[in-house]
């Protein structure tokens, strides 16, 4: 790897890792204290999951040896990278404004047809299961409630 490359893998994975840490403080604002912890899980703990994930993607990124460095794969891979990048920001979005249920299921919908995945029935079938093991697993398993959403807030 040429020194240009590894400054552009090492400035990529310190991005993301400083924008996990600055989103993994904000989930922590409501307690007012960081990093608290006390006896029951609170609803931020899906979010906090999400962005563990993410740091862990950014550190192993920035740790794992990288094959060498081809322009040709990259400006192949950009489209695919820059919807990647717009589905999750567009989860994001929907997370605060229809919550964990319904922006989940958006979420694998388009995630999947991002990836090519063409079939919608195989496609509804994994989005439907994703967000019910989802649900299942915070708020029946680990008794969390998720976040409440603003069009609940506003309309009911």
């Amino acid at each position: 790897m040429t020194k240009s490359v590894n400054t552009v893998k090492v400035t990529t994975a310190l991005f993301f890792i400083v924008a996990g840490i600055i989103l993994l403080k904000a989930t922590f604002v409501e307690r007012g204290v960081l990093f608290a912890v006390d006896e029951g899980l609170d609803p931020m703990l899906y979010p906090r999951c999400l962005l563990a994930g993410w740091l862990a993607s950014a550190v192993l990124y920035l740790v794992m040896p990288q094959a060498r460095f081809d322009s040709d794969a990259l400006k192949k891979s950009l489209r695919g990278l820059i919807s990647v990048i717009t589905v999750v920001a567009v989860y994001i979005f929907l997370f605060s404004w229809f919550g964990v249920v319904l922006s989940t299921f958006v979420f694998m919908l388009l995630f999947a047809l991002v990836m090519g995945r063409r079939k919608p029935l195989p496609n509804i079938i994994q989005a439907c299961l994703f967000t019910f093991i989802t649900w299942l697993v915070f708020e029946v398993l680990l008794n969390v409630t998720m976040p409440d959403n603003i069009i609940m807030e506003t309309f009911f």
